[in-house]
């Protein structure tokens, strides 16, 4: 499961190459986006995603839908230093073991 987070709908890069994926998988692999740019809250039906940062929520639904699935979770966390490490807590605070969160810390 990708949870995608963008300011602008039109910076949600690789798009078509994801929704390959989640094809090739039947669905297995999921996306779910979601933009933070003020111009777009309430606006979610224009693009097909949720309004807001990824936060605590959206990560422990997603959490628990693979434990659900009988999938064993790893976090793939990439983005500017405070998001990433903000997000890394919030996966700790949730149970995830340090070992199965990688950071990927840029800009």
């Amino acid at each position: 499961m990708l949870l995608y987070s963008a300011e602008d709908p039109g910076e949600h890069a690789l798009l078509g190459g994801l929704g390959e994926v989640v094809a090739a998988t039947g669905g297995r692999v999921q996306v779910r986006r979601h933009v933070t740019g003020a111009a777009w809250e309430g606006r979610q039906g224009a693009w097909g995603g949720e309004w807001g940062p990824v936060g605590q929520e959206h990560l422990g639904r997603a959490l628990e839908e693979l434990q659900e699935g009988g999938e064993s979770a790893t976090a793939f966390v990439c983005g500017p230093p405070a998001m990433a490490d903000s997000t890394a807590e919030k996966l700790a605070g949730l149970g995830l073991p340090p070992e199965r969160i990688r950071l990927e810390r840029w800009w």
